[in-house]
């Protein structure tokens, strides 16, 4: 008990920077993602076109997010954002990446056999992939707005 030592609670600006560091380690991760998506996909009898479609729109969705992310570091950076608005702002979308990266390695593909051989196939999917990503843009702003991040 003599020798353990009292960690100190991490600065704003230590945590600051480890959440940059976590944004480059989850930026790697998501192709790593998109890799073993592909592989889980293309084992299936769905055609590789439909695959790279849905790797490119959440290639897309990602990029997005990132764009925002790096918006906010710029912000934080040069002072005109709070550290504080930084961090909350940071895991909010972080939360986001992560359920939209759920969303396509996990229910994507399901979607579409869902519709497949249905009447109005390709608008059903449609339809209910834009209901999917409108929740998830819909409970990151709930987040945000109410601090839950």
């Amino acid at each position: 008990m003599k020798n353990q030592k009292k960690t100190k609670p991490l600065t704003a600006h230590q945590r600051f920077f480890d959440i940059c560091q976590s944004w480059n380690d989850d930026f790697i991760a998501f192709y790593q993602n998109q890799k073993d998506f592909l592989l889980n996909w293309s084992s299936n009898v769905i055609e590789h076109s439909f695959i790279e479609a849905w790797l490119e729109e959440w290639e897309k969705q990602i990029v997005y997010i990132e764009a925002h992310f790096l918006r906010l570091f710029e912000g934080a950076k040069a002072g005109t954002v709070s550290i504080q608005t930084f961090i909350t702002s940071s895991k909010a979308l972080q939360k986001m990446k992560g359920d939209i990266d759920n969303f396509y390695v996990n229910h994507r593909g399901f979607i579409f056999m869902k519709h497949a051989f249905t009447i109005d196939a390709t608008k059903k999917e449609a339809l209910e992939v834009e209901s999917e990503l409108f929740a998830i843009r819909e409970s990151f702003v709930t987040n945000l707005l109410f601090r839950k991040a």
